[in-house]
């Protein structure tokens, strides 16, 4: 790892530790997974096919806690925070970095 990567897997582990929520994921063929997850809640995405707009949530796990990119259908339930109690389930994955992976979730 690069000493910008190192310098960089401090920052996300520093985000996560302050802005993450605590919560278990669960992916379909697997054992729940405790980690930290970043909630972006209303965020809009529009449609590939027709110009449709819709309100969604982006959550965000570390890498060093959920090593697998989820998959449609995983299941992630915030245990801590402002989303306490709610069970999200995973629609799409948008991004997977050595660090994160981001995933659309109804």
């Amino acid at each position: 790892m690069s000493l910008f990567a190192a310098g960089f897997a401090v920052a996300v582990e520093r985000i996560f530790s302050h802005f993450g929520d605590d919560a278990v994921f669960t992916a379909r063929d697997s054992a729940a997974i405790q980690c930290s997850a970043t909630i972006s809640h209303n965020v809009s995405q529009y449609g590939q096919v027709a110009s449709v707009a819709a309100k969604t949530v982006v959550i965000a796990l570390r890498k060093a806690e959920v090593a697998d990119a989820p998959r449609r259908g995983d299941v992630l339930d915030v245990v801590s925070g402002e989303y306490a109690g709610r069970t999200f389930t995973v629609d799409s994955l948008i991004a997977s970095d050595e660090f994160e992976h981001r995933v659309l979730a109804a």
